[in-house]
């Protein structure tokens, strides 16, 4: 099976395990799995793990807002400051809803702060935070503290400070729990059983996998990531999942289920920020030989995944690996070609392939 002999590509190139779901019309999904979920015990990768889905978070977050908003208690294009908490929203004048959620604000995070020894090329202050436990707003005074790069909506520059401020919106305008909201709002209506954000617990449920992150080849051996806090994350990435939730999750979403038609137009309008890639509200849209996709993106320490639909939610995938920042930098500071991108773009592009034909009348 061609997929099967894909997955073992992307293992041999270096990565030590990953887990991929497809979802196609009219069928359950098909799960997949190679390499090892733990290399030190060898103990294999099962399909369908729950995994930390980061940033693919934001997708969530964006609809939960975008309900706001077809409710009338948000308006896209209003100052954010007004619905801040006073000493948060201080900081962010001029920057409307809108800007937050297609990454126009200017806005930079808390990362070099939140862990300074990767200044160093060392992930020391991210191991010794693993039990750290962060309020969200002094997580947003704490990503404020940086100088904004431009002024609003000047360009695009991803920040995960955007949506943490987007989850303290949501919590100033419900008098709710953004995790709460999210909960409620989004992830019951779309029936995800296992998806949940983890709040003070730090383990991941089994099956599961450990995270391997070397830092751009930096660390040796690479640092192994089980159990953490994922709070300094908040509304932005702390999301846990599993790939059959979040198939589902983009069927249910760009069907019209969770957000009515305008809503849903809001999110997929689009501005260009790279060659082939646009940015709406929480999800991306992409161009690839086999044609037009919906996507969103999300790495821990140790795992990335990656989501992507047809934009009518008929058909997508999801590919989840175990092991992160295993290329070494060129002299510009950007991560140099290594041998598991290619491995992974070839699964990514049959996968494209495969669901592109799915969803074909």
């Amino acid at each position: 099976m061609l997929i099967e002999s894909l997955l073992a590509d992307v293992v041999s190139a270096g990565i030590r395990g990953l887990t991929v779901s497809v979802r196609s019309p009219g069928q359950a999904g098909a799960h997949f799995s190679a390499g090892v979920a733990d290399a030190e015990t060898g103990i294999a990768m099962e399909p369908n793990s729950y995994i930390r889905i980061s940033s693919v978070t934001k997708i969530f977050t964006a609809t939960a807002v975008l309900q706001l908003v077809a409710d009338g208690r948000v308006m896209l294009d209003e100052p954010a400051a007004g619905l801040l908490p006073r000493d948060v929203g201080s900081h962010v004048d001029g920057v409307t809803v809108r800007q937050l959620l297609n990454h126009t604000s200017g806005l930079l995070e808390p990362e070099l702060l939140l862990f300074p020894s990767i200044r160093e090329g060392s992930l020391e202050s991210v191991v010794r935070h693993a039990d750290r436990a962060l309020e969200p707003e002094r997580l947003a005074r704490l990503a404020l503290e940086n100088r904004p790069m431009f002024a609003p909506g000047e360009q695009y520059w991803y920040s995960n400070t955007n949506y943490h401020l987007l989850g303290l919106i949501i919590e100033r305008v419900t008098g709710r729990s953004a995790y709460d909201v999210i909960e409620s709002r989004v992830l019951a209506p779309a029936g995800l059983r296992s998806t949940f954000f983890p709040r003070a617990k730090t383990a991941l449920p089994s099956p599961s996998s450990v995270g391997y992150d070397s830092l751009y080849q930096l660390v040796d051996p690479p640092v192994a990531v089980t159990a953490y806090d994922t709070s300094f994350l908040y509304t932005a990435g702390a999301l846990v999942s599993t790939p059959h939730d979040l198939n589902q999750f983009a069927a249910t979403l760009l069907r019209g289920d969770l957000l009515p038609p305008e809503a849903l137009d809001e999110m997929t309008t689009m501005i260009p920020i790279a060659d082939g890639v646009e940015m709406g509200l929480g999800v991306q849209r992409t161009t690839q030989p086999s044609g037009t996709y919906l996507a969103s993106e999300g790495t821990f320490f140790g795992t990335q995944t990656v989501l992507m639909a047809t934009p009518d939610g008929s058909a997508s995938w999801v590919i989840s690996v175990n092991t992160t920042k295993y290329q070494q930098l060129g002299p510009d500071g950007w991560p140099l070609a290594h041998p598991a991108d290619a491995a992974v773009a070839a699964l990514g592009a049959y996968l494209n392939e495969h669901i592109s034909r799915a969803a074909r009348p």
